[in-house]
Parts: structure tokens; C-alpha cells; sequence
């Protein structure tokens, strides 16, 4: 009898634990809105939390322990986060999610932000992967040759093959 209490009892432990899930989207939203909440709370997990791979220079997330954090001092330009969901267990699912600040003003009109010199450039480029003779290929505005490949010039940061401009 005691076997099969046994039994009975790992089967509902294996079918109640569930594996982590993390779910956020995108966000694309329009300047001069300076804050957005980022949502992770249909993730399935016990704890959470944010943090930012790169871009967004000067943004801040409120409190990167909770699923629905809100994202502050918003200026044009892309930022990429990282939702971490973790079970009680300690496993870990991870979602990658890209926050997009149009720039929207007379100056500068949909997926545009202005330059250093105030002029007005796209937000994404060929990809700059490529070396040639002279150089990076693609986008050398926006890349430099890094040994035997290209990356991307400072205030820009690189998403699988293509630099976007962080507005900074």
C-alpha cells in the first residue's frame, strides 16, 4: 500500500511542476512619452527579472524584480532587455525583448532619430558584417572593421546582423 501511495505521490509532483515560461513583446511607442511598463506577468514562474543587454542609454527600470516594471526617462533610440522567469525550482526561462522610441517630432519623422549633428538618419542599416578592401561593407557609416569582421560605431548596437541607432 505504501508503494503505491508513493507512486501516486510522485505522479502529482511530476504533473503540478510546470517549466518556467518567459513571455514579453516588443514595445514600439512614439517620443516625447518618457515612461512604458514592460510586461512579463503572462510568464509562468515564481520571480522575475530585468535587465537591460544594451541601447537605451539613461533609461532606468523601476524594479527589475517584479513582471510589470516600468521603464523611465525615455529618450528616441532602441534598447534591448532581458525578462528572466524562475520556478521555485530554480530553473530559468529567458525572453529577449526590443523597446523602440520613435523619434516623431517636425524635426524627425517615423522610424528616424536625429544624429550628433542634429540631422535625421534611419534606425537600422545594412547589415555591417561584411570586410572588403576598403573597409566594412554595408554600412560603414555605422560600422568599423574589428579584426577580420565589422561592428557597430558607438551610440549604435548590434542586433543579429543590423546596427541600431540608441539616439545617443
Amino acid at each position: 500500500m505504501m508503494y503505491y501511495l508513493a507512486l501516486l505521490t510522485l505522479a502529482l509532483v511530476a504533473v503540478v511542476h510546470c517549466k518556467p515560461e518567459a513571455i514579453a513583446n516588443n514595445v514600439n511607442v512614439a517620443w516625447p512619452l518618457k515612461i512604458v511598463q514592460l510586461k512579463g506577468d503572462r510568464s509562468k514562474g515564481q520571480y522575475y527579472k530585468w535587465r537591460k543587454l544594451g541601447g537605451g542609454n539613461g533609461w532606468k527600470i523601476s524594479d527589475s524584480t517584479v513582471a510589470n516594471p516600468f521603464l523611465e526617462d525615455l529618450t528616441p533610440g532602441k534598447g534591448i532587455f532581458q525578462l528572466t522567469v524562475i520556478d521555485v525550482n530554480g530553473e530559468t526561462s529567458e525572453r529577449e525583448v526590443i523597446i523602440t522610441v520613435r523619434c516623431e517630432s517636425p524635426k524627425c519623422e517615423g522610424p528616424k532619430f536625429p544624429d550628433d549633428n542634429g540631422k535625421c538618419i534611419d534606425h537600422d542599416c545594412p547589415p555591417p558584417a561584411s570586410v572588403g578592401p576598403s573597409g566594412c561593407r554595408g554600412c560603414p557609416k555605422h560600422s568599423f572593421r574589428k579584426g577580420s569582421d565589422c561592428d557597430c560605431k558607438r551610440g549604435m548596437i548590434r542586433v543579429g546582423d543590423y546596427c541600431y541607432n540608441t539616439g545617443q
